[in-house]
């Protein structure tokens, strides 16, 4: 994180010390254990995986990009590719259909569109003003960094771990409050079967 990120993070602890919050999930002991990665090799993270993700209900950022949303009925499936090794792709399932979600590049001058190797994965992080939250129910802006960590595990799963930290303004309707903190969180996909065409309806005799 940059080091006026820093500041202005203590700062808010001084201040505001109730509305900092420091939250730190270690890798859950119940789930499979990740797979050794090759030094200075990309993973292999191609696959077919479910939405949403575990545990349900705690907010991902990478879920968010990946999957379909208010998709109720049906499979929700996504798909990560990798053409080539400096390519990641990812595409969402839905009735046997596919859509082109994001498409990221390793080392991309574009920090939206880049991606990284590091010794737990591949990597996205963008450092600068950060949104938080759903708009519609809780809205949040934070000066800060976010990083988004993939790996798979021994069963095939998918394992994200996202990290953010920094302060900035939340807003509940139209009450802003400040707000500022370190989260860590994992998250796994499971494996998943692409979905296949939906059953088209019989013919009216």
């Amino acid at each position: 994180m940059p080091s006026n990120c820093i500041k202005l993070v203590l700062f808010a602890v001084v201040l505001f010390p109730g509305c900092v919050d420091v939250h730190v999930q270690r890798y859950p002991h119940t789930w499979p254990a990740l797979t050794p990665l090759a030094p200075e090799m990309c993973p292999d993270i191609a696959g077919a995986y479910q939405c949403p993700a575990e545990p349900s209900g705690d907010p991902s950022w990478f879920q968010s990009v990946v999957c379909l949303p208010g998709e109720e009925a049906g499979p929700r499936v996504f798909e990560l590719r990798q053409p080539d090794l400096d390519t990641l792709v990812a595409v969402a399932w839905h009735n046997g259909e596919e859509t082109e979600r994001f498409r990221w590049w390793k080392n991309a001058q574009e920090a939206e569109f880049r991606f990284e190797l590091s010794a737990e994965g591949i990597v996205f992080s963008e450092a600068g003003l950060i949104t938080m939250g759903d708009p519609g129910l809780l809205a949040a802006a934070c000066l800060g960094r976010r990083s988004v960590t993939l790996r798979k595990a021994a069963d095939g799963s998918l394992m994200v771990l996202e990290r953010w930290g920094g302060v900035g303004v939340g807003a509940v309707t139209i009450l802003p409050f400040p707000l500022g903190g370190y989260d860590v969180n994992w998250f796994r996909f499971t494996a998943a079967a692409i979905p296949s065409p939906a059953t088209p309806p019989p013919p009216v005799p």
